[in-house]
Parts: C-alpha cells; sequence; structure tokens
C-alpha cells in the first residue's frame, strides 16, 4: 500500500468511527448499522451483538436518554496483510444525559473500542468491534 492510500484509508476510518458516534447519538438505525460488515460482532462488555438485523437494533434503544453525545478522541490504525484489513483503537467519552426522581442527570463513560476493520465492495466496515469501559462517572447536571 503506497503512502497516498494509507493516508487515504486512515480518513475514511476515521469517518467510519465518526459515522458510528453520529448514528448512536442520532438514533440513526441505518447510519449506525451501516459502519458494519454484514457478519460483525460488537461486544458492548453486557453480551454480544451480531449481524446486521441485530446491529439495526441498537441507535434507537438510546433514545431512553433525552440527548447522548459521543465524542471520539483519539483513534489509531494498523494495516494488515492481506492490505484489505486493519486494526485500530478509538477512544471516546460517551455523555448520556437523563432524568431521575426530577433531576437532570449526566451519566459519562470513558471507553476504549478496540476494532477489526475489513475492506468490503462498497469500503471500510468494521467487522468487529470491543468496547472496554475503562471508567464511567454519573452526577447530576449544573443549571
Amino acid at each position: 500500500m503506497n503512502p497516498i492510500d494509507e493516508t487515504r484509508d486512515r480518513q475514511l476510518l476515521r469517518q467510519l468511527v465518526e459515522q458510528y458516534a453520529r448514528g448512536a447519538d442520532e438514533r440513526d438505525a441505518v447510519l449506525y448499522a451501516d459502519v458494519f460488515t454484514d457478519d460483525a460482532v460488537l461486544f458492548t462488555g453486557r453480551g454480544e451483538v451480531r449481524g446486521r438485523d441485530e446491529l439495526i437494533t441498537i441507535a434507537p434503544k438510546l433514545a431512553r436518554y433525552r440527548v447522548t453525545m459521543h465524542l471520539v478522541a483519539n483513534h489509531y490504525v494498523d494495516f494488515g496483510d492481506p492490505p484489505d484489513t486493519a486494526t485500530g483503537a478509538a477512544y471516546c467519552i460517551a455523555k448520556h444525559v437523563y432524568e431521575e426522581d426530577g433531576v437532570d442527570r449526566c451519566y459519562i463513560m470513558h471507553i476504549r473500542y478496540d476494532d477489526q476493520y475489513r475492506r468490503v465492495g462498497d469500503g471500510w466496515r468494521i467487522a468487529h468491534r470491543h468496547l472496554t469501559l475503562l471508567w464511567d462517572e454519573d452526577h447530576p447536571l449544573r443549571t
């Protein structure tokens, strides 16, 4: 892979990770599920979600929160052999605003996603994603 292709592919993989976050925050099931291969596995820490039929149900479940914001920070990529594969790690802060007993609260997750990427016919997709919760916080919102 020449440097121009690697630079472009890094950008495309970063956009893929950001699309995942945007799909979650917008509760857009298709936008969210489209980042994955049809046979993808997402390990959430509470279990595995397998394949498009299950993945498409995830983003709408976030509607239990009034609003969420997934901020993608560092993103690292290593290209594999064959060149249509890669692994990566993406760090994310995910904020979830909800109400409990009349009080607005914010649940914050500090996450690392360990990814396996695969280039398919129409571009890069996540084939396997493992969510690791590094730490979390839950507190009232300041007004």
